[in-house]
């Protein structure tokens, strides 16, 4: 067994599959690992749409290209990945980066380009021989990016530029800029990934899932890539109540409520909320009578002792 830690010694066999060596019951033996498609899960900490104007110059291949400020519209998310990590690596003797965290930035294209782009991922499952040289998502237009720190980048970032069809896109965006709070939010990301495969047989509930992009060194030093798409965001909205909920107080206790199977039925929570009323109704009625009956008490203790005081006053 291995893993991202050490990969100095692995030999990139063709695009999609590495080779390595490893010791097992003290045997040499060789494995590989394969880049296929997995899904990554965000938990969105962060959402926002962010509004840019830059100023470009006219493509001259472009005959509408012009000259002057263009617009860019975005909606930028932030969050944790869901059980898993993402291990930046190469095969030589630098340190490799671990990621638990995504940023993603989704845009607008033509929903006709995504579909051209698309790959069937239940293909994968047919066997090594069907895949395609450069694997399973060779199309997709969506990315995700490893860059080390350097002069043009503050520290190291993982970060993801997806696209979304422009009838959706803009829906959701009108919905973010109203302002609605969301309760909670997910994003899924389908993207060609390196992971053991002793990883999927015994990865359990508890576990975090490894997965790597293999990374290069070129003019700005280290980066990496792999194709990716949007797999799914799941926003849960939160509108605000119309009115307050009734105090525990004044709801109808559980005789009040209709035999099963009436027009006015309620459900088995409100049931719940019904008899935790009439608990504490009753027990407020025992606290009451208490401390009636020790008010009352007190007020004949007072009386006897006023009125004993008031004969021996007297001479009685």
């Amino acid at each position: 067994m291995t893993d991202f830690k050490d990969t100095s010694s692995w030999i990139e066999k063709d695009v999609t599959t590495l080779v390595y060596d490893y010791e097992y019951k003290g045997q040499h033996r060789e494995g590989d690992i394969k880049k296929e498609p997995h899904s990554l899960t965000v938990q969105i900490e962060k959402l926002s749409v962010v509004d840019g104007m830059a100023w470009e110059f006219a493509d001259k291949k472009l005959p509408d290209s012009t000259t002057g400020y263009q617009p860019t519209e975005y909606i930028s998310v932030s969050g944790q990945l869901d059980s898993s990590s993402i291990h930046a690596f190469t095969l030589d003797e630098s340190n490799n980066e671990t990621f638990t965290r995504l940023n993603v930035s989704i845009y607008p294209t033509e929903l006709e380009a995504l579909r051209a782009a698309s790959t069937d991922v239940e293909l994968f499952f047919i066997g090594d021989e069907e895949r395609p040289d450069a694997g399973w998502l060779k199309d997709e237009i969506g990315r995700i990016n490893y860059y080390r720190a350097n002069e043009f980048n503050y520290s190291q970032s993982l970060s993801a530029r997806l696209w979304l069809d422009r009838q959706n896109f803009d829906a959701l965006v009108q919905k973010i800029k109203m302002g609605e709070t969301i309760r909670s939010a997910r994003l899924v990301v389908l993207a060609d990934l390196y992971q053991f495969s002793y990883e999927t047989m015994y990865y359990g509930p508890i576990s975090t899932e490894n997965f790597g992009i293999l990374c290069k060194d070129d003019d700005n030093g280290r980066v990496g890539s792999t194709n990716a798409r949007l797999d799914a965001l799941v926003l849960e909205w939160s509108p605000v109540l119309a009115s307050k909920m009734e105090a525990v107080s004044n709801l109808a206790v559980e005789d009040d409520y209709l035999e099963e199977g009436s027009d006015t039925e309620r459900t088995e929570s409100e049931m719940i909320i019904a008899r935790l009323a009439r608990d504490v109704q009753a027990i407020r009625s025992k606290v009451d009578t208490f401390y009636r009956t020790a008010y009352q008490a007190v007020i004949f203790v007072i009386v006897f002792l006023v009125g004993r005081q008031v004969l021996d006053w007297i001479g009685f």
